[in-house]
């Protein structure tokens, strides 16, 4: 009888109408999304963790509003009631089973089961403290207390038996005359403190399950429960609400109208009517219904079949037949925008007035303009006491209307004031204009010229829908969008705009498959230091709750760099992770669009045994032990291989002599030919002596290559291990000084001392490997091959790319000491051959030695530096000239410049190789190099280079 009374109740309620009230934003849970059983027995929300339990056939499962997790007891029997005592400790009872909720070692949340004292058996069906005693009592009627973690058989009371045929399971009060009801079979009803009914969610407007075992507040706008096919969570109470298909309304919202007290939506699925909590369709329209208006007491609707008229008695009329997308009512007539042009329309006639196809919007001013848009955002007026419409502008440009203030604004696409181009706007009964941003979202309202900062709050989570369609009355704002109808209540406060914005690290998990900490206590400042394997770390975060309307975006940041894009992902995952601090920050940005605090946590991977400083040092040590075994074995190797070269030459050498002999003794015989013969014996003479001397540069080339091939290598790990040792030694000073007062004075100063001398040693070997190591380099370069890549050239040309070059790569210090460059070129080419790399390495080499010269003048003098670069042909060469006016050099050493590793810059600015190298790439063209200088005033260089025959 109550059931069929309840039922009686709900079909009489669903009937009345109830002011803006639809469906409440939801989310449900099923048994794919927590991993566990269908079926829920009970659900509690525990508001100091954050953390929502429930009460499952196989076991307890939570969600931490980031992830769901389970937690098994002993046989894995079902549990079936929880609860919360005044110490905020949660017990768990369930199937021979009662426990409480604790601590694991690593934080994370573990069930600890009741042995002590006496068992029982049977099905805990209630638990609940009084005067600081907890009792709980089984479905047989068996009542037991807990004493200091033990359990007491108290006797049997059968008066706590819960009535099996009620049909209501539980009522919870969310706010000031409004309840919550979880029932059997009917969902959940919420009704005032008179019970009577308000609205009803359930399976047929989406509630995951009808039966209804236990429901939860979490006192920020969220209603949890717990059934018999997952879980749901409600945003009630909520200034929130939508109508959708399970309402009866289907389609993308186009248009929403009242006719006296009846509300009318248009969709693309044609026009309805609200009933109750309901929407009924208009049987004759079920066509796209684009706009409606009041003409002569009735509703037209423009829709896809043509103009319809609804009476007040629900009586439909067609009035046209043409595709209409817009529609404007005067007291003697409407306007309606159709695919070919714009129509008036009265009871007796229907002209057309404008060939402006598919207007979408017809607005009139308070000075009788008439304004129309079509889809393709070109704008024609009808002033007031015309009769013809004219466009604006060339047609071309894309703009809106927008009544605003009285006044009809043409708002361009890339206009900002007053305000932005919005893809829709609507002036509602106070005046008030709701615009959107340029894609028809972001809803905001403007009144007196200023935007309304008050309401962007409550529309801030609705700022993801699209807008379609707007209807502002009685305090409630209709919003049309592409998934239904949203009612936003402007009286009636929400939890939502009120609830703190608290933002937890719910758990760290390590590589995936075990839990570093578990989140059941406070977020700790540090965790426990991780080995240099465990480099695999997810953070998983969350807000204590959640809005359902809008949501909740979240970013991350590693060691304060840069933070990463807001997302709604509650989880952050980091791969490979090197030793070393970090500290991991997490913020989130509400429903509201506020910011919450910055949550962080430090840890730390610890360094790998082999990369600790005292391995280093000892690595640096055998690795320079190693390298002078190595030096040394070498040099002996490369002294035995000259003791060899120079037999083979002796020998070779003798054998030449041998031949020359025999030929001054046969020179009495042919003193015809003597003349020839003594010619052609200086010139094999020359030729012995220059493949003796090629041979000999081969061989030893080849040598010495391997030889700085095989100590590159070790110098790099001398330069390497020297700096990383000073470091080292710096970082151990360090530590020894934090040590002083643990230490003897004296061996204290002996220590410092060492390690003073350990650091300029280590310093000195550094600065002399580095030397070494580029006096490699040189060596290797002079041995370079530069034969072949010969080819025909423009010299003039290729002088013109170096002035280019030198421009564009000594741009600071012409610059900065106003060097004056000049190039002195012939219009005509000059063709030559070889190889342009080359030769363009030597001139630049020649011109940044000059730059050089210049600089280091201009430093300790004042005068006006000069370089000159110029080219002329002599006979059938051409002649290049490199002058300068810097510092000159002194004669004493001016012939040895080109000496290989002769240089007067220090050893760290150069190796000495430069003007040798460009002398050989000269002379490999078969031309010369001189040079003419004076300390302190000039130098000039002289290439002479072999010319093709240009005629």
């Amino acid at each position: 009888m109550k059931r069929f009374s309840l039922l009686i109740v709900i079909i009489l309620s669903s009937l009345m109408p109830v002011a803006g009230q639809g469906l409440p934003f939801m989310s449900n849970y099923l048994s794919e999304d927590y991993e566990a059983h269908t079926r829920n027995f009970d659900i509690l929300v525990d508001t100091l963790h954050d953390v929502v339990f429930v009460a499952n056939f196989e076991g307890l499962i939570y969600f931490d509003n980031a992830s769901w997790f389970i937690l098994h007891t002993s046989g894995i029997s079902r549990l079936t009631k929880l609860y919360e005592d005044s110490n905020g400790k949660i017990w768990v009872g369930g199937y021979n089973y009662f426990g409480y909720l604790g601590p694991a070692p690593n934080d994370d949340m573990q069930l600890f089961q009741l042995t002590e004292g006496e068992t029982f058996r049977g099905e805990v069906s209630r638990i609940w403290e009084e005067d600081g005693q907890l009792s709980f009592i089984t479905v047989d009627g068996q009542v037991y207390e807990i004493v200091e973690e033990t359990i007491r058989r108290r006797g049997q009371d059968t008066s706590l038996l819960i009535q099996e045929n009620s049909i209501v399971t539980q009522r919870l009060e969310l706010a000031d005359n409004f309840w919550a009801v979880a029932t059997t079979g009917e969902g959940i009803l919420f009704t005032d403190n008179n019970g009577q009914l308000i609205f009803s969610v359930n399976e047929d407007n989406g509630l995951c399950n009808n039966n209804v075992n236990s429901i939860s507040y979490d006192g920020n706008g969220l209603l949890w429960g717990a059934t018999d096919n997952g879980i749901f969570s409600l945003a009630v109470p909520s200034a929130y609400s939508r109508y959708t298909t399970s309402e009866g309304l289907r389609g993308e919202v186009l248009s929403i109208h009242l006719l006296g007290e009846d509300m009318y939506v248009g969709t693309l699925a044609g026009l309805y009517r609200r009933v109750g909590t309901h929407f009924e369709q208009v049987p004759e329209i079920r066509h796209a219904c684009w706009q409606l208006d009041i003409h002569d007491g009735s509703l037209i609707a423009a829709t896809a079949a043509g103009v319809f008229s609804i009476s007040p008695t629900l009586q439909v009329k067609q009035l046209t037949t043409a595709g209409t997308t817009a529609i404007k009512a005067f007291p003697n007539g409407f306007y309606s925008g159709e695919l070919d042009g714009v129509y008036f329309n009265t009871k007796n006639s229907r002209i057309k007035v404008s060939t402006l196809e598919r207007v979408t919007s017809i607005i009139a001013d308070n000075s009788e303009n008439l304004w129309l848009q079509n889809l393709y955002g070109q704008i024609s007026v009808r002033h007031s006491g015309e009769t013809q419409f004219n466009l604006m502008g060339d047609g071309e440009d894309v703009n809106t209307l927008v009544s605003f203030q009285g006044q009809v604004l043409s708002i361009g696409a890339n206009q900002e004031e007053p305000f932005t181009y919005p893809q829709f706007s609507y002036t509602d009964e106070d005046g008030m204009v709701w615009l959107t941003d340029n894609e028809g979202k972001h809803l905001y309202a403007y009144q007196d010229g200023q935007r309304l900062k008050n309401l962007d709050e409550k529309l801030y989570p609705l700022g993801n829908y699209t807008v379609r369609a707007l209807l502002k009355h009685n305090g409630l704002l209709w919003i049309g969008t592409p998934i239904g109808l949203i009612a936003l209540d402007m009286t009636r406060p929400d939890p939502l705009l009120s609830a703190n914005i608290d933002l937890d690290i719910c758990s760290v998990s390590l590589n995936t498959d075990s839990v570093l900490w578990g989140g059941f206590e406070n977020v700790p400042a540090k965790l426990s230091k991780l080995s240099p394997n465990d480099n695999h770390l997810s953070f998983y975060y969350a807000l204590g709750s959640e809005s359902r309307v809008g949501s909740t975006l979240y970013r991350y940041s590693l060691n304060n760099k840069s933070w990463s894009g807001w997302n709604e992902s509650h989880v952050a995952e980091f791969y490979n992770l090197s030793y070393g601090n970090y500290t991991f920050s997490v913020l989130a940005m509400d429903a509201k669009g506020k910011l919450s605090n910055i949550r962080s946590i430090n840890f730390t991977i610890q360094t790998p045994f082999y990369l600790r400083w005292y391995m280093v040092i000892v690595y640096a040590l055998l690795l320079m032990a190693l390298g002078s075994i190595v030096a040394y074995l070498r040099t002996k190797q490369l002294e035995k291989e000259k003791i060899r070269l120079e037999g083979i030459i002796q020998e070779r050498t003798a054998e030449i002599v041998q031949q020359r002999d025999e030929i001054v003794m046969q020179r009495d015989e042919i003193k015809e030919k003597s003349a020839s013969l003594e010619k052609a014996m200086h010139e094999l003479e020359q030729t012995q002596k220059e493949l003796i001397r090629q041979e000999k540069m081969a061989t030893a080339g080849k040598l010495t290559q391997g030889l700085i091939d095989r100590i590159l290598n070790p110098m790099n790990y001398i330069n390497n291990f020297s700096k990383l040792s000073i470091g080292l030694l710096n970082d151990l000073k360090t530590n020894i000084e934090d040590e002083v007062d643990h230490m003897n004075k004296e061996n204290y100063e002996d220590t410092i001392d060492v390690l003073d001398m350990l650091t300029k040693n280590l310093e000195k070997v550094e600065q002399h490997g580095l030397n070494t190591s580029r006096i490699l380099k040189a060596m290797e370069e002079i041995l370079r091959d530069r034969s072949g890549g010969i080819v025909k050239m423009d010299l003039v040309e290729l002088l013109k790319l170096n002035e280019e070059m030198v421009n564009n790569y000594f741009k600071k210090e012409l610059s900065e000491y106003k060097i004056h460059f000049l190039v002195n070129c012939p219009y005509s080419s000059l063709t030559m051959q070889g190889n342009s790399e080359q030769l363009s390495k030597t001139f630049m080499s020649l011109l940044g030695n000059s730059i050089y010269a210049l600089s280091k003048k201009a430093q300790r003098t004042n005068f006006e530096p000069s370089l000159k670069l110029s080219v002329n042909q002599k006979d059938n060469c051409a002649e290049v000239h490199v002058y300068d006016n810097g510092v000159g050099i002194e004669e004493a050493i001016l012939k040895k410049i080109f000496d290989p590793f002769f240089t007067t810059k220090t050893t760290s600015e150069a190796s000495g190789v430069g003007l040798y190298l460009s002398q050989e790439i000269i002379q490999n063209h078969g031309g010369s190099i001189t040079v003419k200088s004076e300390k302190d005033k000039f130098t000039e260089f002289t290439i002479t280079l072999p010319l093709l025959n240009n005629s």
